[in-house]
């Protein structure tokens, strides 16, 4: 019994480009989110000074590294274009089989 398995280059693309969609359509509002996160006067109290800007630096962090998730997603998209690419070259060349 012989049997084809085939993934085709434009799943991949597919692929790629619903990464980078879901990228630009939730982390932006994850973003908003995160920045509407207030303590507020005086939450902290006069001695908590050092935790409103603890608290502060967290939230920056935290949108940098969304920041940086959807920039990853585009460029996981490029990666999976050239793999596309290659993919489909190699099925195009290989007349291989599998038999079980």
């Amino acid at each position: 019994m012989s049997i084809e398995a085939k993934v085709k280059a434009a799943n991949i693309r597919k692929l790629g480009e619903e990464m980078k969609n879901i990228g630009a359509a939730h982390l932006p509002n994850a973003k908003d989110i995160l920045n509407e996160i207030s303590v507020g006067f005086p939450g902290f109290s006069v001695l908590g000074l050092p935790l409103h800007f603890a608290h502060e630096r967290l939230k920056k962090e935290a949108m940098d590294n969304i920041d940086s998730a959807r920039e990853q997603m585009g460029t996981f998209q490029e990666a999976l274009i050239k793999t596309a690419l290659t993919w489909s070259t190699a099925d195009d060349t290989s007349a291989a089989t599998i038999d079980y």
